[in-house]
């Protein structure tokens, strides 16, 4: 199952989650390759800081979806994407945790749509989050604007404890 919302209230922090992905970049100009291309990708990181605003952003956002409810136990693990024209993310999937998903940030126009290989393809949208089962493969086509898009991905993984 494939489920796709907005946050109503990514507008009130949009700006500063723009601040701090470009801030951890600076701090970490090399990133990591998995399977960006042309762009940055940053170190995993886990979500355990309240006080920090990706993480309560990713938590408020994940924590209100029925799905999720379902799980006592769920850790999220994720990393920030900050890809410049011509960057894109080659087909992959996301194994060892239970769904996967991606949340824009910065999506300018032509900024390439985000490709799921099943019957859904979306184009990304700033405050717009996709959790998807790990396995489906997925990529991103190229971007083809001027500006940066900004997506935070992450792994929903699922502690039977």
């Amino acid at each position: 199952m494939i489920h796709e919302f907005d946050n109503p209230n990514f507008n009130e922090f949009k700006n500063e989650l723009i601040e701090y992905s470009y801030g951890e970049r600076k701090k970490d100009p090399i990133g990591v390759k998995v399977s960006n291309r042309n762009g940055w990708q940053s170190k995993p990181f886990k979500v355990t800081d309240k006080n920090n605003i990706l993480h309560s952003f990713l938590v408020d956002s994940i924590s209100n979806l029925k799905v999720i409810k379902s799980f006592i136990n769920i850790r999220i693990v994720y990393w920030i994407n900050i890809n410049p024209k011509g960057a894109r993310n080659e087909k992959h999937t996301h194994p060892s945790c239970a769904f996967a998903g991606t949340i824009w940030i910065k999506t300018p126009e032509n900024c390439g749509d985000f490709n799921l290989y099943s019957p859904v393809s979306t184009v990304p949208k700033e405050g717009k989050m996709i959790i998807f089962p790990s396995h489906l493969e997925h990529s991103v086509n190229e971007n083809l604007s001027d500006q940066d898009r900004i997506s935070v991905s992450f792994n929903l993984i699922i502690d039977n404890n």
